[in-house]
């Protein structure tokens, strides 16, 4: 139901109890009785039809999702992001990346893109997450190159990759925020 058709109904709901109030306490039924009753009974069932009315149209966002999901209780469409280092700042041979993610306790992978334009994951594979937060030790180059070269970070959401080294994230992986550092020390 619209909800101008809802506000409409409980509008006149209470305008006829109102009426039939004062139409009944001027004597207007006097005689009969019922007729007060039929008007009190017509009042409360508009006032019943404007709230289903209302609240069926407040809640169309429980509708089913594409997901077979409802709104109301489907989980929140994963993310990540990283928020240490912040985007452009330096960094020395290892540096300890963290972030959120969405949902909580998601599995986290952190890939950094090598000057050799592949992406390498650290040993560990997954990030340590706890809840909505996640760690991750990176290494930038190693401790013969590398040094004054720039990279990028980013996180992916539940996957699983195994191997370390790899030419290319995910299609449809989702993905953090890419954040840029340059090597320094």
């Amino acid at each position: 139901m619209k909800p101008s058709i809802a506000i409409f109904l409980g509008v006149a709901g209470i305008l006829a109890a109102i009426g039939t109030a004062i139409a009944n306490a001027n004597g207007l039924f006097a005689g009969h009785p019922s007729w007060a009753y039929w008007f009190y009974g017509a009042s409360f069932l508009s006032l019943m039809a404007a709230l289903v009315g209302w609240l069926k149209g407040d809640f169309r966002a429980l509708e089913k999702r594409p997901s077979g999901k409802l709104a109301a209780t489907a989980e929140p469409e994963p993310s990540a992001e990283i928020l240490v280092p912040l985007n452009y700042a330096e960094v020395g041979l290892k540096r300890t990346v963290s972030g959120t993610v969405r949902p909580p306790n998601a599995k986290v992978q952190v890939f950094v893109l090598a000057g050799d334009g592949f992406w390498l994951q650290g040993k560990a594979g997954h990030a340590a997450v706890d809840g909505p937060t996640w760690t991750a030790e990176c290494q930038f180059g190693n401790a013969y190159i590398g040094l004054g070269s720039n990279y990028q970070i980013v996180a992916t959401v539940n996957t699983d990759i195994k191997d370390r080294r790899i030419p290319a994230l995910p299609e449809g992986a989702v993905k953090s925020n890419a954040i840029h550092v340059r090597r320094t020390r």
